[in-house]
């Protein structure tokens, strides 16, 4: 069970719940139960690393055994961000809106002596985004559950905006490079992403804003 709900945890929340166990059993105690070296843990209470997904997986085991309670509590936590999370609407942003260029008036001339201005070319607007509902994405990427769906939700607003690398979106959804990396590949095969330059993304459609 640990192992299934590490991934689950945000980067943030890591932080907090492994600097409060370090707190309780101390660093020595907790290194040799979850099995890293004592430098790293020192470096998790100071929060300038923070556990994978494995390492995760052995901290909440250790606070079963030793602190129910904490992890009690802290799984409440979780799941109230996941019901908000699920509750929040996808906000995108709309590209703006380009005008035609209007022609540049003419001087008052007698008639006979008009002249016509050489045609200028058009400005094409750009080809407006292909619009679909979370419920289709969903569906093209195979998510069914809640939890699965609350992660594909958090990707997707994470991934908007231009030109995103996936540690840019790592860091907007929360969620671990392995997942954002596996919805990547997944909305890429279904032509709802585009890859730009190298190592960056963009969404090729408009999410319809859901009542």
């Amino acid at each position: 069970m640990a192992a299934r709900i590490a991934k689950f945890i945000p980067a943030s929340m890591r932080s907090e719940i492994v600097q409060e166990l370090i707190n309780i059993v101390g660093i020595r105690p907790l290194s040799r139960k979850i099995g890293v070296n004592p430098k790293t843990v020192y470096n998790y209470k100071h929060g300038t690393a923070k556990p994978g997904d494995e390492t995760m997986s052995r901290i909440l085991a250790v606070m079963k055994e030793d602190q129910p309670h904490l992890l009690e509590r802290h799984l409440e936590r979780l799941q109230a961000r996941f019901s908000n999370a699920l509750e929040a609407p996808i906000e995108l942003e709309e590209p703006p809106s380009r005008e035609k260029p209007q022609p540049p008036s003419l001087p008052s001339v007698p008639p006979k002596e008009v002249q016509r201005p050489p045609s200028e070319p058009v400005a094409r607007r750009p080809t407006p985004k292909t619009e679909v509902s979370l419920e289709e994405i969903f569906d093209k990427i195979g998510v069914s559950t809640s939890f699965d769906r609350m992660k594909a939700k958090n990707f997707l607003a994470g991934v908007r905006g231009e030109g995103l690398s996936v540690e840019d979106i790592v860091e907007r959804s929360g969620l671990s490079r392995s997942a954002v990396e596996k919805y990547l590949q997944a909305l890429i095969s279904e032509n709802l992403i585009e890859e730009g330059p190298p190592g960056t993304y963009t969404l090729s459609v408009r999410i319809r804003e859901e009542d």
